[in-house]
């Protein structure tokens, strides 16, 4: 039963680890003995910190500049992360753009700039990471949409959109689970 989480000689790469959850999710994998890439493009001031707890529990941190919007992040970020550990494990998405507005007053800017992070982002790092795994033959993706105002209509409008659209569909070579927190 101690082995149950036992996470030595894993990869993990958090996306979104600029972010408290993201930054507590980083931390619980590496106290269970990952590696872990902390990836993030906002909230960066919380990044070192993240790192140098990641490091107290022995095991290596790698920050990451990525942002799930650009393609070329998501590609420089799988590149790093293979020249550093070359391998990865798991990937958890957990980027979250939402905001608390009526859906009559929606600016059509800010529901776009909702897809970009919250669907087409985390199907960007799902693809990419995922490739690496299906070649590797080992793996799990854990896509999970994770927010800050958990109350609002448009954010559980995401979620359920991200959950519909199983922006990677299940692969027998690799392990992905979808989940909504």
């Amino acid at each position: 039963m101690e082995n149950l989480f036992n996470l030595d000689g894993r990869v993990a790469v958090v996306t979104g680890a600029g972010g408290a959850m993201g930054s507590v999710i980083a931390v619980g994998l590496a106290s269970h003995g990952a590696d872990v890439v902390v990836a993030a493009h906002k909230n960066r001031d919380r990044i070192p910190s993240t790192m140098e707890k990641i490091e107290s529990f022995g095991r290596k941190a790698m920050e990451a500049l990525c942002d799930v919007t650009s393609q070329s992040d998501v590609d420089r970020t799988v590149k790093e992360t293979l020249d550093e550990f070359g391998h990865v494990d798991i990937l958890v998405n957990v980027p979250g753009y939402s905001f608390r507005t009526d859906a009559a007053d929606v600016d059509i800017s800010d529901w776009e700039a909702l897809m970009a992070v919250n669907l087409t982002g985390a199907f960007r790092c799902a693809q990419a990471f995922g490739r690496c795994m299906i070649e590797q033959k080992k793996g799990k993706h854990h896509l999970h949409e994770f927010h800050r105002r958990y109350g609002s209509s448009w954010t559980r409008t995401s979620r359920l959109l991200c959950l519909k659209a199983r922006a990677y569909r299940s692969d027998t070579r690799v392990g992905y689970r979808m989940g909504s927190f």
